[in-house]
């Protein structure tokens, strides 16, 4: 593909067909569950994007990912991105202390890649194939719990104490 990998990014966006900002989300993953989905991943897997600030998040990741393999793996071109351009990607996301929400966030939009680089090849009959997923699940796995989560405990200690204090 020629081009920045801006517009890279922007065309496999534009021409992928992933964006659906007509169509009914709930739809699309009744229709998913119906052709046997079992589980989000897999809901995942089978829908588009439905909504413009799911499509702006996921699109910054796409170019993190895009201007990161560019600059530590010499990619010249999207639609040859592999699994192992995305491994380095999220290892180095995890060395610089992403926070636990973030990680998943991108792994969600690196596997809405995949399926974007699959709906343009096969668009395109370029006849190349993408499989992310393996490879986010498989970091994740290996080096996601090392990240950090947010305290769902966050109530205060002595909750008698901080009205008296207020009052």
């Amino acid at each position: 593909m020629r081009g920045g990998m801006g517009a890279q990014v922007t065309a496999i966006f534009n021409k992928s067909g992933i964006f659906k900002p007509k169509e009914s989300k709930h739809e699309a993953k009744a229709e998913a569950r119906a052709e046997g989905a079992r589980n989000s991943a897999e809901i995942a897997e089978k829908t588009a994007i439905y909504s413009y600030q799911t499509a702006e998040s996921y699109k910054d990741v796409w170019h993190q990912v895009a201007d990161f393999a560019k600059e530590n793996c010499g990619l010249k071109d999207i639609e040859k991105l592999s699994p192992d351009n995305v491994k380095v990607y999220l290892e180095s996301r995890i060395s610089e202390g992403v926070a636990a929400s973030t990680f998943a966030k991108e792994c969600a939009a690196i596997n809405k890649l995949e399926n974007a680089l699959s709906a343009y090849a096969e668009m395109r009959v370029s006849g190349r194939e993408y499989n992310f997923r393996e490879v986010t699940h498989q970091v994740k796995i290996e080096q996601g719990k090392s990240l950090e989560r947010a305290d769902l405990h966050r109530a205060y200690t002595n909750a008698h104490n901080v009205v008296e204090d207020s009052a």
